[in-house]
């Protein structure tokens, strides 16, 4: 019960903090969810035929929505195409 209590509290915290970072665009478009807009990024991990114990990950290119809210909330991540 203790350990529900503190996962409850700890989303909550990351939730405020991540709504108060995107506070710039979450009602820039009543048409669109950010959810939805940064659902789309995608991380693959593949090989070839001829390198098969090697892997290889490819992130797609982030959109520009994607790329202001990894802006506004300070990540980064990787992108290989």
């Amino acid at each position: 019960m203790r350990a529900h209590v503190f996962l409850c509290m700890l989303a909550y915290y990351v939730e405020w903090h991540m709504q108060q970072r995107l506070k710039p665009m979450l009602f820039d478009d009543e048409q669109r969810t950010l959810p939805k807009d940064l659902g789309t990024l995608a991380y693959n991990i593949t090989h070839t035929h001829i390198s098969p114990g090697n892997k290889i990950a490819l992130t797609t290119r982030p959109t520009p929505i994607q790329s202001k809210a990894f802006s506004l909330l300070d990540l980064h991540p990787a992108c290989t195409q």
